[in-house]
């Protein structure tokens, strides 16, 4: 069984976090279209009616 450092794998968390985060805000300012598959379940912001 292999074994890796710790900090290294702390580091690898830290750098998926950050590039997911990069993504994110990258196809939001981009305003990219979300893929057809998923489509059914795009979010819509609710509305109040009052």
């Amino acid at each position: 069984m292999k074994f890796y450092n710790t900090q290294q794998q702390v580091l690898e968390v830290i750098l998926g976090i950050a590039i997911k985060i990069m993504h994110n805000y990258t196809n939001h300012i981009a305003r990219t279209p979300l893929d057809k598959p998923f489509q059914p379940y795009v979010w819509s912001k609710p509305t109040v009616t009052v």
